[in-house]
């Protein structure tokens, strides 16, 4: 997965980076959970075609 680093996060969203590592902890359980929900129900673009 790709994204952007912490203090960008930071910067970007306005919050404290102690705040968004907390997220990550909090959230960090249901990573697999939501993997299979995106699977499932979200829209996927690949090399630029739209898959539905």
């Amino acid at each position: 997965m790709e994204g952007i680093g912490l203090n960008a996060a930071a910067r970007v969203f306005g919050y404290a980076k102690t705040t968004i590592l907390n997220w990550e902890k909090k959230l960090s359980g249901l990573q697999e959970t939501l993997f299979l929900y995106a699977l499932v129900t979200g829209q996927w673009e690949v090399y630029g075609c739209q898959i539905r």
